[in-house]
C-alpha cells in the first residue's frame, strides 16, 4: 500500500524546503495569503526579490479548482508554482501553463522529499497595478507620498485610484521594490498579532 501525503504534512515540508529562499532580512514566507477579492487565498506565498505563489495540491486534494486559481493567481505574482504528488503529476501539465513550477513531494523513510520536476519562470501575465492591490489602502497612500507626489499621499483617494497615480509614475524598478517592502512589513505585523 502506498503512503499518502496529506495536507498539513505537505505544507510543512514545503516551508521548510522554501526557507533556503529567504536569503534578505525582512523576506518572508506566509499561510494563506489573502487575494485583493477577499474570497480566496494561496496556500503558500514568498516575498523577497519576487512575489511567488505556491499551491499545495496534496493526495487528499482534487484539482477542480486549479483552472480558476491558475486564472485567478496570474496577475499578482511574479512566479508561481504546484506542489503536488505522485498522484497528480502526469494531470497537472495540462492544467498548469508552461511557465509555472512544479514541485514533486515524494514520501521516504525519514518523510518526506520535495525536489522541482520544473522551475518556475517569470510569469508573462503579472501586473504591477493588481500586485500594489495586495497592498492595504494606507500602504498605497505611503507609496503615492514616494512615487506620485502631486497627490501628496491623498487619503480621500480609493484603492484604484491610488494604484493608477503610483503605478503610471516614476520607476517601475523601484515602485517594484518599495511595493514589496511594504508588503513584508504588512505581513509581518499582521503575523505579530496572532
Amino acid at each position: 500500500m502506498e503512503t499518502t501525503i496529506s495536507e498539513p504534512v505537505l505544507r510543512n515540508a514545503a516551508r521548510l524546503f522554501l526557507s533556503g529562499k529567504l536569503v534578505e532580512p525582512g523576506d518572508i514566507l506566509v499561510d494563506e495569503l489573502s487575494m485583493p477579492d477577499g474570497k480566496t487565498r494561496v496556500d503558500l506565498a514568498l516575498v523577497n526579490g519576487h512575489i511567488e505563489a505556491f499551491e499545495i495540491k496534496s493526495d487528499h486534494d482534487s484539482l477542480r479548482r486549479l483552472p480558476s486559481q491558475v486564472e485567478g493567481y496570474a496577475p499578482y505574482f511574479d512566479r508561481i508554482s504546484l506542489i503536488t504528488t505522485r498522484r497528480f503529476l502526469d494531470k497537472v501539465a495540462s492544467v498548469i501553463p508552461p511557465w509555472w513550477g512544479i514541485i514533486a513531494a515524494c514520501p521516504t523513510k525519514a518523510g518526506i522529499s520535495l525536489r522541482w520536476q520544473r522551475r518556475a519562470r517569470l510569469n508573462p501575465h503579472r501586473d504591477l497595478g493588481r500586485q500594489c492591490q495586495l497592498l492595504w489602502k494606507e500602504d498605497l497612500v505611503a507609496l503615492a507620498r514616494s512615487h506620485a507626489p502631486s497627490l501628496k499621499g491623498r487619503s480621500t483617494l480609493d484603492k484604484l485610484a491610488l494604484t493608477k497615480a503610483v503605478t503610471s509614475s516614476g520607476s517601475r524598478r523601484r515602485l517594484c521594490k518599495d511595493m514589496r517592502t511594504l508588503l513584508k512589513a504588512r505581513i509581518a505585523s499582521k503575523l505579530e498579532l496572532r
